[in-house]
């Protein structure tokens, strides 16, 4: 409790030093363990982070938000075959949930795995009935996946201003820079 508290008051030398207490007086404190995995993670210790975020899954912690943080912990490490591996393993367990998936492909487009965030945000996108926040994503993905024309049929005809700019991005990477200047003028 004093760790979170300290933490709450964005003290975060002093909550990590608690956590790591409270984790060295209790080793087998799931919560405390996955918190200071967390807290670690935040600041900027993947790698550290990670040994922790695995500690907390050998001690029964089956949850979306572990799964989540260890998937961000590996991207964070430089390591994205291994994030891959365990979204993959995860979505046995939580893919049928869209939001898990679509923070799993938010991911893995901020860290530049497209064709990893198309695989998650298609199955969310599914769930989701167009959702515009996952369409957006998905044309992005499909942008960054160097998969312009994918982009037309998710967001034609366009609904918004996001919509156009991101049809203009598919057409000027197709090289239709008329295509790509109407669009931008309605963006």
């Amino acid at each position: 409790g004093l760790a979170l508290s300290l933490l709450r008051e964005h003290r975060m030398t002093e909550g990590l030093r608690e956590l790591r207490a409270t984790v060295q007086l209790n080793p087998r404190q799931a919560d405390a363990v996955y918190n200071l995995a967390v807290v670690l993670l935040e600041s900027a210790k993947p790698q550290e982070a990670l040994t922790w975020l695995q500690r907390a899954k050998t001690l029964g912690s089956d949850r979306p938000d572990l799964s989540y943080n260890v998937v961000r912990a590996e991207l964070d490490a430089q390591h994205p075959e291994a994030a891959v591996e365990e979204a993959e393993r995860s979505a046995a367990r939580f893919g049928d949930d869209s939001r898990w998936r679509v923070a799993i492909g938010e991911l893995f487009l901020r860290n530049h795995q497209p064709k990893e965030a198309i695989m998650q945000l298609l199955a969310a996108s599914r769930e989701e009935h167009k959702d515009p926040a996952v369409q957006h994503m998905l044309a992005e993905a499909y942008l960054q996946a160097g998969q312009p024309d994918a982009v037309a049929g998710l967001l034609t005809p366009p609904a918004s201003a996001e919509d156009s700019f991101l049809l203009a991005s598919a057409a000027f990477m197709q090289g239709d820079f008329e295509d790509a200047s109407r669009l931008s003028a309605d963006s």
